[in-house]
């Protein structure tokens, strides 16, 4: 799975990109597949069956990318389009960016994909729900760059990218607000969260591009840190309704002060990395005219920062409930030494946004 998601950033081969993508795919399934949690050989079947449908639907947008430029090249299309060569209003030019889109929903976990996104999430081992999600991460960037520089000249791409991104940041919030598992809550969270990375995207300009690429790097650590935080509870009460937890913080402080802290940072609440790249991504929504947009991007954060408080609440600050044991349960010392080396990165980047933010930006810059 690592080796696929790093060998998506690098090729400039869009034929490559999409086997890849495949093999991810595969390693996507396969760490559900080896979880011990109940069903989860039912959500990885889901998933691959789904992916079944995506994936071809993607090649063939490809097959029509090179049956009108002759090549599989990004950079070769690239030139074809710019230079004339494409006529970017044909029916095959326009019919392979729908196909290559619908790929990249199911590979994002944007509508109609989110369901079975965080359902994934919610049925994987802590640490490969994390990992589940930096690829998620990785895999929506590489193939949205790709497009982005083939079908930045057509105006529908732009509009069609917020919409689903807006989408996403809405239905993600919403469903979570539903759910009593807290896994699929985080599970919900976290493709809200893709919404934001998507808005950057799709708005365009250097600086939305670089506050979403920022967004992405601060998801992929705010995520990890809240599964492998909310695993830890799990090992210790072996519990995932939040109606039938309570009085936690008593028991596990350190894990409870360092979930508060990252649900914090998702929600984007100063000083955190999460308060700087949204932050960007309001700025540059206003810079770009659509105020309605930065407004729904702040509302989407409270109501995040409302769902988090709620289960927070449940699970740590209200009276433990008598048929609760979690006297003799340990939390392993590794997951908290992983949680606090993610809080440290997730406090420098709110802190010391530049540091991070500079580097994109020359990036961005390159690619535009």
């Amino acid at each position: 799975g690592t080796a696929a998601v790093t060998a998506m950033l690098l090729t400039d081969d869009i034929f490559h990109m999409f086997v890849f993508f495949e093999i991810l795919a595969l390693a996507q399934v396969g760490i559900v597949a080896a979880s011990s949690i109940d069903y989860s050989y039912e959500m990885a079947l889901k998933y691959m069956i789904l992916g079944s449908i995506g994936s071809p639907i993607m090649l063939l947008g490809i097959g029509f990318l090179l049956a009108i430029t002759g090549s599989v090249n990004v950079t070769d299309i690239v030139a074809a389009v710019h230079n004339g060569l494409v006529d970017i209003k044909s029916p095959v030019f326009l019919a392979s960016l729908g196909l290559i889109f619908f790929g990249w929903l199911y590979a994002s976990g944007f509508p109609p994909f989110h369901t079975i996104k965080s359902g994934i999430y919610s049925k994987a081992e802590p640490h490969g729900a994390a990992l589940l999600q930096s690829f998620t991460v990785i895999s929506m960037i590489s193939i949205v760059l790709i497009m982005f520089r083939i079908y930045s000249s057509l105006p529908i791409f732009e509009v069609l990218i917020v919409f689903f991104s807006i989408l996403a940041m809405v239905l993600g919030v919403s469903l979570a607000l539903t759910q009593t598992d807290f896994r699929r809550m985080i599970g919900f969270l976290a493709v809200g969260e893709l919404g934001f990375i998507g808005l950057g995207i799709g708005l365009g300009t250097q600086f939305a591009i670089t506050a979403g690429l920022f967004q992405a790097l601060n998801e992929i650590m705010i995520t990890a840190l809240l599964f492998i935080g909310f695993g830890a509870i799990v090992n210790a009460t072996d519990e995932v309704d939040t109606r039938k937890l309570g009085g936690l913080l008593a028991y596990h402080p350190k894990v409870g002060i360092m979930l508060l802290i990252g649900g914090m940072a998702m929600a984007g609440v100063p000083p955190l990395s999460g308060f700087q790249s949204k932050l960007m991504l309001v700025q540059a929504s206003l810079s770009c005219g659509y105020p309605e947009i930065s407004i729904l991007a702040i509302v989407v954060s409270i109501a995040t920062f409302v769902v988090f408080v709620k289960t927070y609440y449940t699970m740590f600050l209200k009276p433990k409930p008598n048929d609760l044991d979690v006297e003799h349960k340990e939390v392993p010392r590794a997951m908290i030494f992983a949680m606090g080396i993610l809080l440290i990165i997730v406090i420098a980047f709110g802190v010391y946004p530049d540091v991070v933010t500079n580097g994109i930006s020359n990036f961005v810059g390159g690619i535009l």
